[in-house]
């Protein structure tokens, strides 16, 4: 098995970092680890943070971005929005071959990334992963409200499983990006520039890339921190057919300086949802700031932020009388 690297992309490697991440203390958060069998033999691991003694009506799933760590110990979802909802139970997964004893890194070109999780990561196995966990605490629990929010790559995670779910009942996908992964790509490569006088070389260095994946070995290559399935499926993935098989609510917020995913993009995947009178389909837009909320200054807004997605969900799925 072998690392890979490519040139030409490695510019974008900020948007791996993904919107749930940056604090660098590190705290531990005694959740107790749940596993359930997947079908190759391997086991998904997740955590349910109950808000009392007994299940809640309310369970809140949270998705975090597209970095090779432990969502157990990620001290921005634990600290920012695990209490969001403070009725709510709590569910967060684990992606592929990750549980909580995978140290916390903040470096999304970290080198122990564990070869099982390169493999086999990708949106497309995160989504059946979530899915089955919800099928079994359902089952279990019978929550009334199922609310889901994701950010980055988790925001594509958090509309994929809302368009396949019955039980998602309201989602918020926050700096997701629009309806292709590499209109996202070409705008991280060169910040600043108008769309239209973006060089032509840059996008041919992105189809290059593309097109090398399918030549590199699936099982063993690991390309750019991710492995070459994560790729693909990010290559392959259309974002606004996903949200246009959305029934439930859904709120996409977009940060107007991000320079990880386009801003742009996001702006024209929403006009066709208005054009195509999906009005479950809501758009919030913060334009000063970036892609984990901070603004020019350094400053950051994430509290603001957490509190109107609170609100947009106690408005959209009122607590049961």
């Amino acid at each position: 098995m072998y690392r890979q690297s490519s040139v030409g992309v490695s510019n974008w490697q900020r948007w791996a970092l993904g919107g749930m991440l940056v604090f660098a203390g590190v705290t531990a958060w005694a959740q107790t680890p749940v596993t359930l069998p997947r079908a190759d033999g391997s086991e998904i691991t997740y955590y349910v943070k109950q808000a009392a003694s007994q299940p809640a009506e309310q369970l809140l799933v949270i998705m975090q971005g597209s970095d090779c760590n432990s969502v157990q110990n990620n001290p921005r979802i634990q600290e920012a929005f695990v209490p969001m909802l403070p009725n709510a139970d709590v569910l967060t997964v684990e992606k592929y071959g990750l549980d909580a004893s995978f140290a916390w890194n903040a470096d999304s070109s970290r080198a122990d990334c564990p070869m099982e999780t390169l493999i086999n990561d990708t949106i497309y196995q995160r989504v059946q992963d979530y899915s089955a966990v919800l099928d079994a605490l359902q089952k279990q629990n019978d929550y009334k409200k199922v609310l889901v929010v994701g950010g980055s790559e988790g925001a594509v995670t958090a509309i994929m499983l809302a368009a396949q779910s019955d039980v998602v009942d309201a989602s918020v996908a926050f700096n997701g990006g629009g309806r292709w992964f590499k209109d996202d790509m070409l705008f991280s490569m060169t910040p600043g520039v108008p769309p239209e006088e973006v060089s032509p070389e840059v996008a041919k260095d992105i189809d290059g890339f593309f097109a090398m994946l399918d030549r590199v070995p699936t099982e063993t290559a690991a390309i750019n921190d991710h492995g070459v399935r994560w790729w693909k499926a990010m290559r392959e993935h259309d974002q606004q057919a996903t949200l246009l098989k959305v029934n439930s609510p859904v709120l996409i917020i977009q940060s107007g300086q991000d320079r990880s995913v386009s801003p742009i993009a996001v702006g024209q995947m929403m006009g066709e949802m208005n054009m195509a009178g999906r009005t479950n389909i809501h758009y919030k837009t913060y334009p000063q700031l970036d892609h984990v909320f901070n603004d020019a200054q350094g400053q950051t807004h994430l509290d603001t932020v957490i509190a109107d997605m609170k609100e947009w969900l106690l408005e959209t799925v009122p607590s049961q009388p």
